[in-house]
């Protein structure tokens, strides 16, 4: 089955990825983190918005730029802020709805992963509510029916032409995170 494929074919990436991009212990690495993600799922969430239509499921409800928006808010990081913000150049590729679907199940997967950073947030950072950590909420208690539909999706689009393009999609996709957090890093972004 095609996600357990992808869950196999893309682990190293996954673990080399959360290695990176360790639990926040502090407000300022939490704020850093924030504005990773916002500088990588903002412009992909741009460009998908150029590729697909709104309609379609991989973006009908599940953007999450204005997640990141609400949380750097809480934090200060007002519009005029955020424009400043560096972006990722390199987007994972577009090509193609196979290609796009790969990309987005990083970071649809990102979204169960969520659910412990979430706890872990409202235990060592003190936050509660959903202020400030949004993103990481995503879709509440939504979010298995979300992971279930998007899974759903997969299973839909899968065959044997489109499996080994969806999954080299998510390898990059995760490859391309790890590269743009270790980027950040350097600068302290």
């Amino acid at each position: 089955m095609l996600t357990e494929i992808l869950r196999e074919q893309t682990r190293r990436q996954h673990e080399e990825l959360e290695s990176a991009n360790p639990l926040p212990q502090s407000e300022a690495d939490y704020v850093r983190q924030l504005k990773k993600f916002f500088g990588f799922v903002e412009p992909w969430e741009r460009a998908v918005a150029q590729a697909l239509p709104a309609d379609d499921m991989i973006r009908a409800g599940r953007q999450k730029t204005s997640w990141l928006e609400q949380d750097l808010e809480f934090f200060g990081i007002n519009h005029a802020d955020r424009e400043q913000l560096p972006r990722i150049n390199e987007l994972p590729s577009l090509a193609s709805r196979a290609e796009i679907l790969g990309a987005a199940y990083v970071l649809e997967g990102s979204t169960l992963g969520g659910q412990v950073i979430v706890r872990h947030l409202e235990g060592e950072l003190g936050l509660r509510d959903g202020q400030g950590y949004r993103y990481f909420r995503s879709y509440g208690p939504d979010v298995g029916a979300q992971w279930k539909a998007f899974r759903d999706e997969l299973l839909r689009a899968s065959s044997t032409a489109h499996d080994p393009v969806i999954v080299g999609a998510a390898r990059e996709t995760f490859e391309m995170l790890h590269r743009w957090f270790r980027q950040c890093e350097g600068g302290r972004s």
